[in-house]
């Protein structure tokens, strides 16, 4: 019983503490460029930088997150994840760089 409390404690602690701003893309127009920025909210606890693509292109993409610039062809699936104690906004861009088409589901978030 005494571990169960625990448990529960711990728990609810973790689901206060933490914080999350996260957005969801669904792109299909290849026409321009994307650009977002994700803003800590001030006093809050972060751990983590994540974000997450799937989809396909018929040519190369470009995606910088956080600084980190990534190219994708073809299908693919990826997933970025780096610790983040807050303090600092987290850039999002994305380039369609050479592609013309496709369709492309982008999940990033600080968490």
């Amino acid at each position: 019983m005494k571990n169960y409390f625990l448990f529960i404690l711990l728990s609810i602690f973790l689901l206060i503490s933490c914080s999350k701003n996260e957005k969801e893309l669904l792109i299909d127009d290849f026409s321009k460029k994307i650009s977002d920025t994700l803003v800590p909210i001030e006093g809050r606890a972060y751990g983590a930088v994540v974000y997450e693509i799937k989809g396909d292109s018929n040519d190369t993409i470009s995606v910088t997150f956080n600084g980190v610039k990534k190219q994708f062809f073809g299908k693919f699936e990826y997933k970025f994840r780096m610790d983040y104690y807050g303090g600092m906004n987290v850039g999002f861009e994305f380039d369609p760089y050479r592609a013309t088409n496709g369709k492309i589901d982008i999940r990033y978030g600080i968490y």
